[in-house]
């Protein structure tokens, strides 16, 4: 195997990608320089190149095989530069080489693998074991090599429900973040702290620091006195490394329902019991086997068992973070039937209500501009609500909304409408106007793949 891929000059510094039968390999040929002090250190080793290969299934995706070059890339570049400080990969080579003329010299009887010895003794063969064990199950790979250079890297494809966050797909759902979104941390603050570089932005850690799944990004950009523009650009930084969601801030109102393709695992059943003895997730689930409104589950819960309300909530992101469980909004259709529109005479001008109405221009191009035909525009001028201006006014402002495509919480944003305002329309003309319930399609795309197994490796 190292015969094989053991490449020409001309073909290093580049990655290089071989398929045999079943089986990729990627790696990235690297070049070494003389050194100049090995005799010094009793190195007998000339090492002129090496390379690190991830061995993948052939039907890894083109992203993914990317990723892995790119991640044998850094490791590489890392392993020269300590080879250049103290002729690290040559002292790491000699060990190998020991342990494998070691284990050759024993008898058959005491025979131990020389890769299992020299995983004990080696440290760079435990750091890239470490990597690959990173990388296959959690997605990214936080090493350091030598103890001196660290190597951060995110297998985007592991962690998320897209190929990149370079993709179109994934550039449209960051660019629609808004303020009244707000993030999930995947992981503990604490931890997530830790394992940031020492030369993070003080902006991030105070976002970190301030993060409350209750509040929108617009309030946490206040709390952590950063720019709402930076506050978007910091959680799509966390969203691309598999340590946080973009989901809506908890509130009494949010209404959500077992999600429909859910599969439960002993092992996250377990975790549940765990973290919230006495409750079983099944249970739990069994009360969003309908959509429920938060503050629904929470006066359920409380019936049965007396637990501070806090806890009730911590459920509920843990369900959400675990996609046991889907956030439904509500979305807005105009449906007037055909044989139910008013016809108006000849001798009626429907416009006649709005006569002397300062917004009488734009009721009408409004009215005009997104419904059908004549009889729909009667209906809406001589309905009961439209008796008040100020109602037909409002309608013919969010009539552009009513067409399934926006959610109320958007339609809100959009037209810096309170809920109770936009609520109060919606039941004035509920004649004409019809709600229905389903999860927010940007949130489908993007889900964390929290139960997701990797298909990309070779076994």
């Amino acid at each position: 195997m190292a015969f094989l891929f053991t490449v020409k000059s001309e073909l290093c510094e580049k990655p290089i990608i071989v398929k045999i039968n079943d089986v990729r390999f990627v790696g990235f040929p690297t070049l070494l320089r003389q050194c100049q002090q090995k005799e010094k250190l009793n190195l007998e080793l000339n090492i002129l190149r090496y390379n690190i290969l991830f061995v993948l299934k052939a039907s890894a995706s083109s992203s993914a095989v990317k990723c892995f070059a790119e991640l044998s890339k850094l490791l590489s570049i890392a392993i020269r530069h300590e080879e250049y400080r103290c002729h690290y990969l040559s002292q790491q080579a000699k060990i190998i080489m020991d342990c494998f003329e070691e284990a050759l010299s024993l008898p058959e009887s005491c025979a131990e693998s020389p890769y299992h010895v020299a995983l004990q003794k080696s440290d760079l063969a435990q750091t890239l074991q470490q990597a690959f064990t990173e990388v296959f199950n959690y997605g990214f790979v936080s090493v350091y090599i030598n103890r001196w250079i660290k190597i951060s890297f995110c297998l985007q494809e592991n962690l998320m429900d897209t190929v990149s966050c370079k993709t179109p797909k994934m550039q449209r759902f960051l660019d629609s973040m808004r303020p009244y979104h707000t993030f999930f941390l995947l992981e503990d603050q604490a931890a997530i702290i830790s394992a940031l570089p020492l030369d993070t932005s003080p902006a991030l850690l105070r976002l970190i620091d301030v993060y409350n799944p209750l509040k929108s990004l617009q309030t946490l950009a206040y709390d952590a006195d950063v720019a709402l523009k930076q506050v978007f650009r910091l959680v799509q930084h966390l969203v691309c490394w598999g340590k946080a969601m973009v989901t809506y801030p908890l509130c009494e109102t949010n209404v959500y329902c077992v999600a429909p393709s859910v599969e439960i695992s002993p092992a996250i059943a377990t975790e549940f019991a765990k973290i919230f003895p006495g409750h079983h997730l099944l249970s739990v689930l069994s009360e969003f086997s309908q959509p429920t409104s938060l503050m629904e589950f929470i006066q359920a819960m409380s019936i049965e068992q007396s637990i501070d309300q806090a806890n009730f909530i911590k459920m509920v992101m843990y369900l959400l973070k675990h996609c046991l469980i889907i956030h439904l909004q509500t979305y807005v259709f105009l449906y007037i039937e055909p044989g139910v529109a008013t016809v108006c005479s000849n001798s009626d001008d429907p416009y006649q209500v709005l006569a002397g109405h300062p917004e009488e221009s734009f009721i009408i191009s409004s009215l005009v501009k997104h419904l059908r035909n004549q009889e729909e525009i009667c209906t809406v001028l001589q309905h009961p609500a439209s008796a008040s201006l100020d109602n037909l006014k409002s309608f013919a402002k969010l009539l552009p909304y009513f067409d399934g495509r926006y959610h109320l919480e958007e339609i809100m944003y959009f037209e810096n409408m309170r809920r109770c305002e936009l609520l109060r329309i919606i039941s004035s003309y509920q004649s004409i106007l019809y709600t229905c319930s389903h999860e927010d399609d940007l949130s489908t795309l993007f889900m964390p793949k929290a139960c997701l197994t990797s298909d990309g490796f070779a076994e």
